[in-house]
């Protein structure tokens, strides 16, 4: 069972469109959360030899130039796992990420990476723990309950606030009756 001092990863990314057959991440990050807080983060551009789509730029404000210097995925990827071990990963709309993140893996040879490696979708349980939310957006969800994303549609923003709305909406589900 999941509770508030649970140990967890937090990941987001930032990618140049929908498909993750077709497209690529352009931008990772993770925070591991362990006891209700942040003890470690990761966030790096990855270059995926191509251009950024200028309606993702305009999304996100990453630049094809940014991405020059940065690690490949393959590069990054033992950084990742290192923070990740063997907690869970959480997303908001972890599908998404995670379907990403495999796509990446096993363009990088390394499919078996995170192979069966649980993660958790924030957004099914904020759904559970604010029924009365007409929206579950990362938007949504952080306006109303007061918490504020610096940098939103940018990896490490999303991640640190997703990192204190877990953190609620895991004391709001302990707070609903056993059934």
């Amino acid at each position: 069972m999941l509770s508030p001092d649970s140990t967890v990863i937090i990941l987001d990314t930032e990618t140049t469109g929908f498909d993750p057959e077709r497209e690529r991440v352009i931008e990772l990050a993770a925070a591991r959360v362990e006891q209700g807080k942040v003890v470690a983060q990761l966030d790096t551009y990855l270059n995926i030899g191509m251009a950024v789509p200028a309606q993702i730029t305009e999304l996100t404000s990453i630049t094809t130039s940014d991405l020059a210097d940065a690690p490949t995925f393959v590069g990054f990827l033992p950084e990742l796992l290192e923070l990740i071990g063997d907690a869970p990963i959480v997303a908001h709309n972890a599908p998404f990420d995670q379907a990403f993140v495999e796509a990446e893996c096993a363009r990088a040879g390394q499919s078996e990476a995170l192979a069966g490696h649980p993660w958790i979708d924030s957004l099914q349980y904020a759904r559970i723990a604010f029924p009365e939310q007409a929206s579950h957006s990362m938007a949504s969800l952080t306006a109303a309950l007061g918490i504020t994303n610096r940098h939103a549609h940018r990896a490490i923003g999303d991640v640190l606030a997703l990192a204190e709305l877990w953190q609620v909406i895991l004391t709001r589900l302990a707070e609903l009756p056993p059934a």
